[in-house]
């Protein structure tokens, strides 16, 4: 009786641990697949990438499944944890990546010589990997490894899908810069051992709760802070934020989506997780935070008045948009932080559709896509709906009313208001003023500027970015009452996935 007791135990523990990291795991077996068994040729290059593609959705399908009849996805041990909500984030990367491949499809179908696709398909599916990891890690070592994994994902992707000499320069620069956040994470992480003699992040988070008191302050001030810039550091918020503009300008087009959506979206998530669970008791790390977040908007809304090429106008517009996210965190709240994510959703969706369409504005001639801002101009001439598409995506970035970007923005001022920081609310406002005009001059050059007939950039019609696009635009137009709904889903959402602390609170 007792054998098989122990046997039911040990049976539910391996199903427990299946399901919660079957993504993972699918992942892997495929990456073992693709190499012993797939032959790619030229001819049957875009046969392959269906085929890729459609195990992806496949994968994302049971993924729903799984999490739909809910079986064992909970799982908690030294290193990894796993729960529905985890879970539920985990499948937001697969959807996003499924979208992005679909969008640079032809541009990763022209690269038909560079570019071998069986190499292509084991690098997505390590990438994948190691940021499930990341969401699932609660031990600092495993942390720092898939944040390594994350990067040395982007060197190799780099390097392989374009070979110019400013992408190389783009691929050095990150390469540096990550070396440094990486320096001060592992230094910080070093700290942390030295004085708790361990790893595991939810011991480090005991030790603050209940050792704050007792301990010396000159101890932990700097390992918190040291944890917080190297996080900083790799979301590219001020006052670390000085070598983002290059990167997505010297990156090609295809990898700057992938890193701008995908990465930036993960990293944000984790970093909610991070510091809810693990910092949210180290109050003197609030007032750091309000000078990154109110730093990032004055100076991402002032960098992007000043910018002529679109991909470094997308850059800082980033880090302004990264302020809000980091602003709604300032509250250490639920309520702060379910915003914070509610914007971040909102602004990845967003920014996916400005990719989306800036993918597919082809020069008519040279094939080549929009460079300079200046170049959006004969847009409207050849397109209007695209054009109107392109319009209400500005809008949502600038978060004009009546859509719901308006709303998600007054939610996290609001929070800030109830801080007793009216200085702050009258400064972030004139910000906003800065950010309406860049958007309002973009707005104009696509609808009044005179056409230049040796600048005509078309659209490829596709019928899914059309769906897509049409999609994105009802979402930020929903009524209040449907906002209401989806902003208490992302209360549960985050009440739940920033486990187990939310649960005492």
């Amino acid at each position: 009786m007792v054998s098989n007791t122990f046997f039911n135990y040990s049976l539910y523990c391996y199903f427990s641990g299946f399901f919660s990291f079957f993504i993972e795991l699918s992942l892997f077996f495929f990456i073992i697949f693709n190499i012993l068994f797939i032959e790619i040729n030229l001819k049957k290059k875009k046969m392959n990438f269906y085929f890729f593609l459609s195990f992806l959705i496949i994968l994302l399908l049971y993924a729903f499944f799984i999490l739909f009849f809910n079986f064992n996805i909970y799982i908690l041990n030294f290193s990894l944890q796993n729960n529905y909500y985890i879970f539920l984030g985990k499948i937001f990367c697969l959807c996003l990546i499924i979208n992005i491949l679909y969008i640079i499809k032809n541009k990763l179908l022209e690269n038909i010589y560079s570019l071998n696709l069986k190499d292509f398909f084991c690098i997505i599916c390590f990438l994948l990997i190691f940021l499930c990891i990341l969401l699932s890690s609660v031990d600092f070592f495993i942390m720092f490894l898939s944040l390594e994994g994350i990067s040395f994902i982007l060197y190799t992707l780099g390097t392989i899908l374009k070979t110019s000499y400013i992408n190389l320069e783009a691929i050095l620069k990150y390469f540096l810069i990550n070396n440094i956040a990486s320096s001060l994470l592992l230094w910080s992480i070093s700290y942390v051992y030295i004085i708790i003699n361990s790893t595991d992040c939810y011991e480090f988070q005991y030790f603050l709760i209940y050792s704050f008191e007792i301990i010396h302050l000159q101890q932990i001030y700097p390992v918190c802070i040291l944890l917080v810039i190297s996080l900083l550091f790799k979301l590219a918020v001020f006052p670390f934020h000085w070598w983002i503009a290059d990167i997505y300008e010297g990156f090609w087009t295809p990898l700057t989506l992938l890193y701008a959506v995908l990465i930036k979206f993960v990293l944000f998530l984790f970093f909610f997780n991070f510091f809810f669970n693990i910092l949210s008791s180290c109050y003197f790390l609030k007032s750091f935070l309000v000078y990154s977040a109110i730093g990032s908007i004055l100076y991402g809304s002032l960098g992007a008045v000043v910018q002529i090429k679109l991909k470094r106008f997308l850059a800082y517009t980033s880090i302004s948009q990264s302020g809000y996210i980091l602003l709604g965190l300032t509250s250490n709240t639920m309520h702060g932080f379910f915003s914070s994510f509610l914007y971040l959703i909102f602004y990845t969706l967003a920014s996916l559709a400005f990719f989306l369409i800036l993918l597919n504005l082809e020069h008519i001639l040279h094939k080549q896509n929009i460079i300079y801002l200046n170049q959006l101009y004969s847009v409207f001439f050849y397109n209007k709906e695209i054009t109107f598409h392109l319009i209400c995506i500005l809008f949502i970035m600038a978060a004009f009313p009546p859509f719901n970007s308006f709303f998600i923005k007054f939610f996290i001022l609001l929070l800030v208001l109830e801080q007793k920081m009216e200085f702050l609310i009258g400064l972030i406002l004139i910000i906003s003023l800065i950010s309406v005009f860049y958007y309002l001059n973009l707005i104009q050059q696509l609808l009044f500027f005179k056409i230049n007939k040796t600048k005509i950039y078309l659209f490829n019609t596709n019928y899914f970015f059309l769906v897509f696009l049409r999609f994105c635009i009802f979402l930020f137009l929903l009524p209040a009452v449907v906002l209401s709904k989806i902003y208490l889903f992302c209360y549960f959402f985050i009440t739940n996935f920033l486990w187990p602390l939310s649960i005492l609170l």
